[in-house]
C-alpha cells in the first residue's frame, strides 16, 4: 500500500497494478535480500509510467 501511495503521490502512474498476490511475492524477495536494487527497479519499470508519458489506452487519438 505504501509503494502505492508514494507513486501516486509523485503524479506516476500503475500501467498495471501488481496483483496482490505479486505485490506480496516482491515485499518478501526485497526483505529477504533476494532481490537486488536492479531486479527491484525492473520489477517497477514493468509497472509504472512517468506523468510525462501517454499512454495509448489514454489518447484519444489512437482510438
Amino acid at each position: 500500500m505504501t509503494l502505492r501511495m508514494f507513486i501516486e503521490m509523485n503524479s506516476w502512474r500503475w500501467t498495471s497494478y501488481p496483483t496482490i498476490d505479486d505485490a506480496d511475492q516482491a515485499v518478501l524477495a526485497v526483505a529477504a535480500g533476494e532481490w537486488d536494487e536492479q531486479r527491484t527497479a525492473a520489477w517497477l519499470r514493468e509497472r509504472i509510467a512517468p506523468p510525462s508519458v501517454t499512454l495509448a489506452s489514454e489518447d484519444p487519438a489512437s482510438q
